[in-house]
């Protein structure tokens, strides 16, 4: 077994399918925007415009310019300006994802957890007025 594979491997074993998918139902709601049923979660997220509108929602204007089409560059710049909007917002540094973990996939459960920080965090903007995040009990 490879080096490589060992770390994918391990990367895939840490992503929960029903924490994603309350992630993502969270931010659809809070967004006000759709997903395909066919669209996977990696494939709603990978190119930062859902991200971007998230941020936009919490914290309007936060995200100036979301690229909707584009070379690979203006993607990842949406990814960024998300970075940037989540740690604006009060996600601690070390709960912030970094571009890679998303766009090449190598940690999408840290992404997951970035959505949670934030979701955890609207709690203290009173001026939020949407849908909060509440984990699921473990079962």
């Amino acid at each position: 077994m490879t080096l490589a594979f060992a770390v994918k491997s391990k990367t895939l074993a840490k992503r929960d399918k029903d924490r994603e998918d309350q992630a993502l139902k969270w931010v659809k709601d809070v967004t006000g925007l759709s997903v395909p049923d066919d669209v996977d979660y990696v494939e709603a997220l990978k190119d930062g415009q859902l991200l971007c509108t998230l941020m936009n929602k919490l914290v309007p204007g936060s995200v100036r310019k979301i690229h909707t089409a584009g070379p690979d560059f203006k993607m990842i710049e949406n990814i960024n300006g998300f970075i940037k909007g989540a740690k604006d917002y009060g996600v601690a540094m070390n709960d912030v994802f970094v571009v890679t973990d998303l766009w090449e996939e190598k940690d999408i459960a840290k992404v997951t957890d970035t959505i949670y920080h934030l979701g955890r965090l609207v709690h203290k903007h009173p001026e939020f007025k949407g849908p909060f995040l509440v984990p699921k009990p473990a079962t």
